[in-house]
């Protein structure tokens, strides 16, 4: 019975999780779209950076909510699933024998590498306003040398981020041996621990 319990809090943590990824999201994209709208609006090239100081922390926390739900259902498979709980068993093996292809695979790359995208935009429309500007000669050539460095630089460490944690298969793949290699090392102390006691 008390496993049941875990499982099924366990299960209600993942999908708590799953919200928040979500709203997460939509907070970026809202926040993303709206400075954007008023770098346009007001022609300040420079607010088109503003996001991107938004966009990385986002990103750490959507990849923390990610890898928390990778180490909740591998918990649940080397711990919890019995015969009639196999929801996050089934689903691992499914996603191992049939992986995503084709538009489904496009749509999940876009999905996952949202903030990627989104660092991506920001960072070219900074860049192209700072060539365009440069050829009227109104613009501060070092200082927007170096944010377009620094911008750039953030794409790559947003990149990286979203690679290590976008791919649940990977991370479940991960999580799942080490629990596997914990759930050995127990049994052994255990057993040790049984022999010494008798």
């Amino acid at each position: 019975m008390l496993g049941n319990n875990d499982y099924k809090n366990l299960r209600e943590e993942i999908m708590y999780s799953r919200k928040a990824q979500d709203k997460y999201a939509i907070f970026l994209y809202t926040t993303v779209v709206t400075i954007l709208g008023f770098a346009f609006q007001f022609e300040n090239y420079y607010l088109c950076l503003l996001p991107i100081v938004i966009i990385i922390p986002v990103c750490i926390k959507i990849a923390d909510y990610r890898r928390t739900i990778a180490y909740l259902a591998t918990y649940m498979i080397a711990f919890l699933e019995k015969d009639e709980y196999k929801w996050e068993t089934d689903n691992f093996m499914f996603s191992n024998k049939f992986p995503r292809k084709g538009l489904e695979r496009f749509i999940h790359i876009l999905e996952n590498y949202d903030a990627f995208i989104l660092n991506v935009v920001c960072t070219l429309i900074f860049v192209v306003s700072v060539i365009y500007n440069s050829f009227n000669c109104q613009s501060n050539i070092c200082l927007e040398l170096a944010l377009s460095v620094i911008s750039g630089l953030t794409c790559v460490v947003v990149f990286l981020i979203t690679r290590t944690y976008s791919d649940y298969q990977q991370l479940k793949a991960s999580k799942l041996s080490n629990w596997n290699k914990y759930k050995t090392q127990k049994k052994i102390r255990k057993g040790t621990m049984n022999v010494r006691k008798s």
